[in-house]
């Protein structure tokens, strides 16, 4: 009967130090995270912005060329997290795929032009952000977020 009752009070204790992890987790990643990288020869600048309170979450990701936005990203999705890993519910008609009016207006675009490079957008992205996404946590402090999705990604807090 003791090793019944001491293996039920080990169950509750480790269920109560991984729910204090996970909430611990969830507040450290409460906040914008950025990171720079390059795809395809472009800069792009990724941004995570997270929110405990609600569960949701933001990507944005940002392809410039010459200091200039040619095309954009977005994403929202609700999430979890434990100290491992950050799981991603993506919103059903997302992402959103963006060229900015000033590049429209810059690069002197047509409509058909636009639809071209969103559809682009669309084919490299595929079905990357449906359904529900795991990303493992490597490292996460009070400013950094590591990441492994495909290779490790390193973001910075910044608020």
């Amino acid at each position: 009967m003791k090793k019944v009752l001491f293996s039920l009070f080990a169950l509750v204790a480790l269920f109560v130090v991984s729910s204090c992890s996970s909430s611990e987790t969830m507040n450290k990643l409460n906040g914008t995270w950025e990171t720079s990288t390059v795809e395809d020869g472009m800069p792009v600048m990724m941004t995570w912005t997270f929110n405990s309170a609600d569960e949701t979450a933001k990507l944005r990701a940002v392809s410039s060329v010459d200091g200039m936005e040619v095309s954009v990203l977005e994403v929202k999705a609700s999430f979890t997290a434990d100290e491992n890993t950050i799981i991603m519910n993506f919103d059903k008609g997302e992402p959103k795929f963006l060229v900015p009016e000033a590049t429209v207006q810059a690069f002197g675009l047509s409509q058909a032009d636009v639809n071209e490079i969103v559809n682009g957008m669309k084919e490299d992205v595929g079905d990357t952000y449906e359904g529900t996404s795991k990303t493992a946590i490597e490292t996460l402090t009070d400013d950094e977020l590591v990441i492994n999705e495909d290779g490790r990604i390193v973001f910075h807090k910044v608020k």
